[in-house]
């Protein structure tokens, strides 16, 4: 359970300044700031402190990948995606579900139920929309952002140091948007967005590193003899191919 209190004392830990590689991945944008080095920012998010609850979300950070694995690729977004709200085509992802006051309900009856006035951030699993994902270091995966009205945007990023950045995303009509996220730090990150005078829920994402896989070397003598017309001669593989089957003498 993420609380009030857990938000204000990642907040009180702050301890960096200047600008840095953020989950979104502009390092040294213009839209990029620290909190550390403007405290009236961290106004725009106190709005949410009663919303950072999740009971999906575990008490202890992951360091592997698990059931709740964000849908992720490796593959870097073009320039032209990179911090910019995108359209998201409701209509396309009927089949999904949306996770909404500890459930995971389908399109239709998550529209029916959550409050229209109320920004809503959750980030993309396999079949669902969610408030906590596990992801791979460095990977990027898709946030889904309820917009509820014309605003100015703002997100932000809470590190596992408790380093925050803000990044401003401008003013978009009402509806549906994503945004790709960047794993680029292991550990356990929050983010949440801010209207003028509202903020989001916050998604919770556990960034494991994949251990580095040891490869044997493989012995090329023991290789070259696996084929019996094969022989490992003065550290070389020399090959006498076998004659051609003849057909007639096949059948004798």
């Amino acid at each position: 359970m993420i609380n009030r209190a857990v938000i204000w004392t990642l907040i009180a830990f702050i301890s960096f300044a200047g600008i840095a590689l953020g989950g979104y991945d502009l390092s040294g944008s213009e839209k990029a700031e620290s909190l550390s080095t403007s405290s009236s920012a961290l106004q725009g998010i106190e709005a949410s402190a009663g919303a950072l609850a999740g009971a999906e979300i575990p008490q202890m950070t992951a360091s592997a990948a698990g059931t709740e694995q964000a849908f992720s690729t490796t593959q870097t977004p073009t320039n032209t995606e990179l911090l910019t709200l995108l359209p998201f085509d409701v209509e396309a992802s009927q089949s999904t579900q949306v996770f909404f006051k500890g459930s995971y309900l389908g399109w239709n009856g998550f529209e029916v139920q959550y409050p229209r006035a109320s920004p809503g951030l959750w980030i993309e699993r396999s079949g669902s929309w969610s408030w906590y994902a596990t992801m791979p270091l460095g990977s990027w995966a898709r946030e889904l952002l309820y917009v509820p009205t014309a605003s100015p945007i703002s997100i932000f990023e809470i590190y596992p140091s408790g380093y925050v950045m803000k990044h401003d995303l401008g003013s978009v009509p009402p509806g549906y948007y994503y945004i790709w996220y960047y794993a680029d730090t292991p550990g356990r990150h929050l983010s949440l967005f801010a209207l003028s005078n509202s903020a989001s829920n916050a998604v919770t994402i556990d960034v494991y590193s994949i251990p580095h896989q040891k490869v044997t070397p493989t012995d090329p003598k023991k290789e070259c003899e696996k084929n019996s017309y094969c022989h490992w001669v003065n550290d070389q593989c020399l090959c006498t191919m076998p004659d051609p089957v003849d057909p007639e003498k096949e059948k004798c």
